[in-house]
This record gives structure tokens, sequence and C-alpha cells, in this order.
């Protein structure tokens, strides 16, 4: 559901408003700052744009108006293709702002795509499919494909704001074209891998680990744990912040090589090993 946008004290913010300035800006509507703040000159802006495309020109952004502010967006990014032969799973290239299907291990279709803002960053890891859904509507667009990220609700989805596509401008989503995105839905399946990468992902990776971490526990610091392990050669399946049996597995094997008590879990003698103390 779309919240109305307008002039409130104190003054609304949002990756919406910042979507709003974005398409304005494009329109040369706006000239001010992407702050994702709505402001007197966010309004103006609005209120010029209605003035144009004639309707009431009272600086409120409402359901339609989302629309008139899609005219002559493209719809989809290319030529729709038969369903890949092979295997597939999907590589998110955050430095690039694409989604590339591979099908086994050769890239199949590329497509642009939006990713989160510096405040609220898509998540770099190795994740997977859980659920798969039809117009979820507005912002979500016409399909959601949801991601296991176990501290938040993550996907890949649609969206009614074509124009973001190819900036960081989402809430930490990855947006699609909604013809893209209906095309890719029926191409992937609970359990497809998703692989998010990025010349920022060790960055975004390191976290403070300041509690035992044990088979059942989820998190970003459970994440970096699993890189650091992987760093040291064990295998911990793949970098989702879960710690299943992947992983228990090679935190006992990292335990026998340093001639540590073998519990399965990761406290401080196993965090001193890591570098992390």
């Amino acid at each position: 559901m779309e919240r109305p946008l307008f002039v409130t004290a104190p003054l609304m913010r949002g990756s919406d408003v910042a979507d709003v300035q974005l398409r304005l800006r494009q329109l040369g509507f706006y000239r001010g700052e992407i702050d994702g703040i709505y402001g007197p000159s966010t309004k103006n802006a609005v209120a010029a744009f209605q003035r144009c495309v004639d309707v009431v020109a009272d600086g409120m952004v409402t359901g339609p108006l989302w629309d008139l502010l899609a005219i002559g967006v493209a719809t989809s990014s290319g030529t729709p293709l038969p369903r890949p032969p092979g295997k597939v799973w999907l590589e998110v290239n955050m430095d690039k702002l694409t989604l590339t299907v591979f099908s086994d291990e050769e890239p199949y279709k590329t497509y642009p795509v939006a990713i989160g803002k510096w405040d609220t960053p898509t998540q770099v890891g190795e994740f997977a499919v859980i659920d798969k859904g039809y117009n979820p509507g507005g912002p979500f667009g016409t399909r959601w494909i949801g991601l296991n990220v176990p501290w938040g609700a993550y996907g890949i989805h649609g969206t009614n704001r074509p124009w973001s596509i190819g900036y960081p401008a989402s809430a930490g989503c990855i947006r699609m074209l909604n013809q893209d995105v209906e095309e890719l839905f029926e191409w992937v399946e609970v359990g497809t891998r998703v692989v998010i990468t990025g010349s920022e992902a060790e960055y975004q990776l390191v976290v403070p680990v300041e509690r035992r971490l044990k088979p059942g526990t989820t998190g970003q610091d459970v994440r970096y744990v699993q890189y650091c392990l992987r760093q040291l050669g064990f295998d911990t399946g793949p970098l989702d912040g879960w710690f299943g049996e992947r992983m228990k597995k090679a935190v006992i094997a990292l335990q026998k090589y340093y001639n540590l008590p073998v519990t399965g879990e990761v406290g401080t003698n196993e965090l001193y090993v890591l570098g992390l103390r």
C-alpha cells in the first residue's frame, strides 16, 4: 500500500520520497538533493509536474501520480527468452547494478536492477529463494521472489517506479522492471541459489561477534564467521547467516585442526583462532 506523500511537520522521509525526487530530476522538475525528505522544494516540483500533466496541482503524491510519473519509461530491458536449459542460479552484482541468470555455469541473461541505498544496503551473501508471490502491488510491482536472509524481509521484486532501475534506490531489496521479473519468476524455484556480490562486500560482512554462536543461531555475526572460516579453507556452506549443519561441521573441523575442545560451537577460543579477538 502506497502512503500519500505531502509536506508535514516533521517532514516525511523515506525511499519513496527519494524515488519521486529522482524521477522529477530526470524530467527536469527538481534540482535539489535526492535526500528522501519531502520538503517545500519537493512539493513545488511535484506541483509543477502536476500542472504539466493537467491534474490538480496540490503538491501531493498519491497512487495515480505514480503511474503518471512512470509514463515513457521502458517496462522491460530486452527480448524475452525461453526457459534456461540447465540448472538456474542467480548472481546480483551491486557494482554493475545487474542480475545475471546462469544456466548451469554459463551466463544466460542479464537484467538491470536497482539495489539498496547507502543507508539501507542490499545484503551481500549467498542466499536461497524461500517463497514466490503474484501481484504484491505498489512499490513491489507484479512479482515477489523472497530470499532467506535471516535478519529481515529481503527479496527480488518488480516496481511501479521503473525509472529507479539502474540506481541504488531501494530499502534493501533487488528491484526489477515488471516484465523482467515476470520472466525471471517463471525460471526460479524455491531453493534457487542467489549470490549477491560487490566491491564493498567484504566491508559489509565485518560486524562485531559478541555472543557465543551455536547451531540454530542466525544473524550478520554468523555470516561474518562463515566468511572467516571460508578464508581459512573450511567449508561452511553458503554465506547466508544461518548456523546449520554444514557450518557445525566446519567449526568441528577447525577445532580438531587447532586442538580445541570439540563442541561444534563458536566461542572465545574459536574467535581467537579466526582473528576476531
